[in-house]
């Protein structure tokens, strides 16, 4: 089993770069999130509060489910790359694994898990990742 790994990562070196690549689009990820959160933070209407003298931000029932499904929405996403990632890797390594012995060996298993996963798998992947999101 060991050795089948460290072939495996030795073969298909560019695995590695996956997760930065999955830290990368979810650090872009969470600025859109935050930027977007700011923007519906301030859609409410400005009351001013005269025991303070401070100004108060009053939401009505549509800002404030749009709020719960877009604080939603980032658990859901944030799942749907994870789960994305795991399949690329374990589909990588079943290219690898099961045409390893062949005399002709697989043209970069990465793309053609990404691929596949878009192709064949994208809806499982989104379920799983929404049902998670609902757990969490």
């Amino acid at each position: 089993m060991m050795k089948a790994s460290t072939k495996f990562l030795k073969d298909v070196w560019v695995v590695f770069l996956l997760p930065l690549m999955v830290i990368v689009i979810a650090i872009l990820l969470f600025c859109y999130w935050v930027t977007s959160s700011i923007y519906l933070y301030g859609t409410g209407d400005l009351t001013l509060n005269d025991d303070t003298n401070l100004a108060e931000i009053d939401w009505d029932d549509t800002v404030r489910n749009i709020f719960y499904f877009h604080f939603f929405g980032i658990f859901w996403v944030v799942a749907f790359i994870i789960a994305f990632e795991q399949f690329v890797i374990a589909s990588s390594v079943s290219f690898w694994y099961f045409n390893e012995k062949a005399d002709k060996k697989v043209e970069s298993p990465i793309s053609r898990s990404i691929w596949r996963g878009f192709r064949y798998h994208i809806g499982s992947l989104a379920l799983g990742s929404f049902l998670l999101a609902l757990i969490w």
